[in-house]
């Protein structure tokens, strides 16, 4: 069965928000490039989302870029937040999965729209701040001119597949993510194919080549020794 994504959940939350906005993340898992997250923005005057929209992994990369401004042209608002390899490094993944979901939040924000309630793909809340420390990041993240408080965030096992807003969201950081590293220069790593992600291609690239600026260093990564490891860091 590979039903449609619904609007079951979010015309829900609907009743009691203006606005929710599904946000789906892409490159969690990867040994390359950075972390996108797409955001999808509907309120209730929401129309039923565009026909095929699912979980980005179960589209083809030809369907997905088809969706792209389907999506775009269906949803009440919609943005990418961007996490940088460096910054994965420096603060580790949770922390850099929170600051991408902060920026794009802040980009919905900019265009002048609220975000009051967040369905966030997975089981785990990496948006809510849950010390001081992460707190201030949203400060940090959002201009002074738009205080904007936290919203509430619901977590959605596998809402990728579920929740309209949650796939097209999927949709967006997926296409916009794989372009970027479809373009990155490639000494041999397959970026294309692999799109930074531990393929045997990939793996036996690295053994060859070294690591490259957009490897994540702090990262065991297969077939890199010790020496390597701390090459990588230094350069």
């Amino acid at each position: 069965m590979n039903l449609d994504a619904d609007l079951d959940l979010e015309t829900e939350l609907l009743k009691e928000y203006s606005t929710v906005c599904g946000i789906d993340e892409v490159g969690r898992g990867a040994l390359a490039g950075p972390l996108y997250l797409g955001l999808c923005l509907v309120d209730r005057n929401v129309t039923p989302p565009p026909q095929g929209l699912k979980d980005s992994k179960c589209l083809t990369p030809k369907r997905r870029e088809s969706l792209v401004a389907q999506v775009q042209s269906w949803s009440l608002g919609h943005a990418l937040g961007i996490a940088t390899v460096e910054e994965i490094d420096t603060y580790g993944l949770s922390t850099a999965l929170q600051l991408a979901a902060f920026r794009g939040i802040n980009n919905l924000l900019a265009q002048g729209f609220k975000v009051e309630a967040v369905l966030l793909d997975g089981i785990f809340d990496f948006i809510t701040p849950k010390e001081q420390a992460l707190l201030s990041l949203w400060d940090v993240e959002l201009p002074e001119a738009q205080p904007h408080p936290m919203p509430r965030v619901l977590t959605v096992k596998k809402g990728d597949l579920k929740c309209a807003s949650i796939a097209g969201a999927s949709v967006l950081a997926k296409v916009a993510r794989d372009k970027l590293m479809c373009e990155l220069e490639d000494p041999g790593y397959d970026w294309s194919s692999n799109k930074g992600y531990a393929s045997a291609k990939h793996i036996a690239a690295i053994g060859q080549l070294g690591l490259s600026p957009w490897h994540r260093k702090s990262w065991k990564i297969p077939g890199v020794t010790k020496s390597e490891e701390r090459r990588g860091h230094e350069s």
